[in-house]
Formats: C-alpha cells, structure tokens, sequence
C-alpha cells in the first residue's frame, strides 16, 4: 500500500490532461493556459501557470490532487468499488473504470463524476495505509451484528467518547461518529474535538497565529464474523482498553472486563517445518506462500534470539530453512521457539497481468502487520485454514 510521497510535477505527469483541463476550467482557473498544446514530458508550462495562481487556490487543488494521487492505485480503486458494492452498484462501475487506462484516469475520473463514493472511499485507503503497529486488536467479543443501523446506538457512542475524554483528558467535548460497510466489515470513524491551539499560518506574505479547533481521530473496525474488533486512536494507545469497552457495551450489549482478556496465539511451531503447506483455494488468487524471515528465541541461559532471513525464489522457496537447517548443527531443534516470522504472498494477475506479492509479519503471541484491506482479508482467511491464525471454538 506504500506510495511515493507526493509531488506535484510528477502529478502532472500522471494525470491525463483532459482530466486536468476540465478540473481547471471547471473552477474557472488557468483560463489562458493552452492545455492542447500540453507535452507530458514537459510539465514546466503547466507548473508555472500553477504557481502563479493565488495562495488559497493552489492550496485548494493541492489538496485535491493529493486525494486523487492517494487513490490512483489498486487499493484506493478497491477501496471504492467495496463503497459501491454497498449502493448495488459494483459492477456499473466497474465497467466504467474497466474503460480507463492509467490508475490515475481512474481516480481523476472518479473524483469529478463519481463524487457519491470519495469520501468514503478516502476514509477506507486511510485507515488502510495506517501501520498495523499502531493498531491494538480485541479478538474475544461476541460474534453477532454491531447495532450500526440504530441511531440512538451511534448517539450513544459518541456521547460515552464524549465523557470519557472530558473527564479523563479535559478534551472531547463533541464528538462526531460516521459509520460504513466494507464487505463483512463495519468502520466506525470517530471524530472527538482535540485541545485548541494556534498554530502559524501564512496569510498572503504575512505569517499569523490563527485560533483552531481541531478533531483527533478514532477507528473501530469491528469482524461480527469473527467477533474481533481493530482499534486505532491518533495519541496515547494505552487507553485503548477503555475505548473497547465503551464499543463493546454500547454496539454489541457486551460487558468487557479484565477477566476477559484474549490469551489465544500464533501458533507459530507448524512453520518450523520447511514442508509446512499452506492452505487456499483457487478462487483466493493467491499463487504461492513462502517463509522468508524466522526469529527465534532459544532456550538457552541466558536466552538468546536469532533471525534468519533469506530471499524466497519460485526455483527456492524455502531458502530460509537452508539456513535453519545450519542452525539445528549447533542448537537442539526443541531449544529453538519460533517467536516471529516473515512471509511473502504472491497473488497471481488481474486478467494475466503482473503478478503481486504481500509481505507481512506475524508475531508470537498474537501480533499481525496485514492491513484490513482485500487481500489482507484473504490471508487472514489462509492463514485460519492453515491452522496459524487464533480462532475461538466454533468459528
């Protein structure tokens, strides 16, 4: 999901001119800039008229054009036909952007005829391109609907953020909750008013503080499937454990208590084995899965961790336990506890196109870096089947 940081020239090279024409003449801006005489290989002309527009609206369109740029690849395209999926209409607009070429036709596109779907589409990308470090995983509420369609249950959440953040830390006194589907999945993003502050700001050529009200940010993603809810929170995730509690009261019915802590985990020794197979179907898409790091602790006095990481190939797979093979000369294979390990998916191309590769880490006792976006959510189903993901009985 990581993209190169943006910059506007190169977004001008990407983006079709007819696209860039019709944003700008639509905003009555860059009148006189002949886009028909546009060379891509020379954004010069277009860069200069740019810059000299005024602050406030090359600011604006900075903006813009970075929400287009987030969006122009395979997860931010996803990320709107999964909001589409939810109106019925998927395959309507798929055809249309099965008509388009570059991924930045498709978002350019999307963003000046198909308006419905950006905001949602930008909150999924967003918490899609948040690390996985800076999540904090609940895995033992009850396995039944969230209350999403209630009203009175999205008040209430918002009011129990509201007095818990007053309360605790002086801040939060309004709180906006907006809730979407995204297959078996239900986001909430939370909105909690933050402390003021005054930042600097430039005005035209003057530089003046300015009083603001910002919101900091809250997202619950809550797997009624499987009972198991994703928190992020923009600060200190140490009060994580209370935001679970105030989600599992008000949208499940569920009293959350310390005794109720998840001790399931990975069960990480089957990857000891260099013949270890990895279950999924065809219809997954996946291609093949390959162990490419193993950090190991072992049992020794005093204990010591080793990492081993190699290079998985198609002709060499299973590099990485050519290594582990020389380790065992040394210490004995039961000494050795697998406490983290790298693996690398590779998913075949959309109609014969390039294939592409997923890397992710799984640590004991129950850590994952995948991100909750489509593939992310087919490896999570591969790794269940293959017996290394916690699931509780029955599930």
């Amino acid at each position: 999901m990581s993209r190169q940081q943006f910059a506007m020239r190169q977004f001008f090279r990407d983006a079709p001119i007819h696209l860039l024409e019709r944003y700008f003449k639509g905003k009555d801006w860059l009148a006189d800039f002949d886009f028909a005489g546009f060379q891509p290989g020379n954004v010069e002309p277009l860069y200069g008229a740019w810059e000299a527009l005024p602050d406030e609206v090359r600011a604006q369109s900075e903006e813009t054009f970075r929400e287009i740029d987030a969006l122009a690849c395979e997860g931010g395209i996803k990320a709107v036909l999964d909001d589409a999926e939810f109106w019925g209409e998927h395959e309507k607009l798929l055809a249309v952007l099965s008509a388009l070429d570059s991924w930045h036709e498709k978002s350019f596109t999307l963003f000046l005829d198909h308006q419905k779907y950006w905001k949602v589409a930008t909150a999924f990308i967003h918490a899609d391109t948040i690390s996985q470090r800076y999540w904090r995983k609940c895995k033992n509420l009850p396995a039944k609907p969230a209350k999403v369609d209630d009203a009175a249950s999205i008040a209430a959440l918002e009011a129990n953020l509201v007095h818990y953040f007053t309360t605790q830390e002086g801040r939060g006194k309004k709180c906006k909750v907006e809730v979407y589907r995204r297959g078996t999945l239900e986001y909430f993003f939370a909105y909690p008013e933050d402390h003021p502050h005054k930042p600097l700001i430039w005005k035209g050529r003057e530089l003046k503080p300015q009083l603001e009200t910002p919101a900091f940010e809250i997202i619950f993603i809550f797997d009624a499937g499987q009972g198991s809810l994703d928190v992020y929170i923009d600060g200190d995730r140490r009060i994580v454990p209370e935001l679970q509690k105030i989600f599992a009261g008000i949208m499940l019915d569920f009293v959350l208590t310390g005794s109720d802590k998840d001790t399931r985990a990975y069960e990480l020794a089957p990857l000891k084995a260099p013949d270890m197979q990895f279950q999924y179907g065809a219809e997954s898409g996946i291609l093949r899965v390959a162990v490419k790091k193993l950090r190991l602790s072992l049992q020794t006095r005093p204990i010591q961790r080793i990492t081993l990481e190699a290079s998985p190939t198609p002709e060499n797979p299973r590099a990485v336990y050519g290594m582990l093979d020389k380790l065992e000369k040394s210490y004995p294979k039961d000494a050795m506890k697998i406490t983290q390990v790298g693996i690398v998916v590779t998913f075949a191309g959309k109609d014969g196109g390039k294939e592409s590769t997923r890397s992710f880490d799984l640590g004991w006792p129950n850590s994952c870096s995948l991100a909750h976006d489509e593939k992310g959510e087919i490896i999570r189903k591969m790794l269940a089947d293959s017996g290394l993901e916690p699931r509780w009985p029955g599930r």
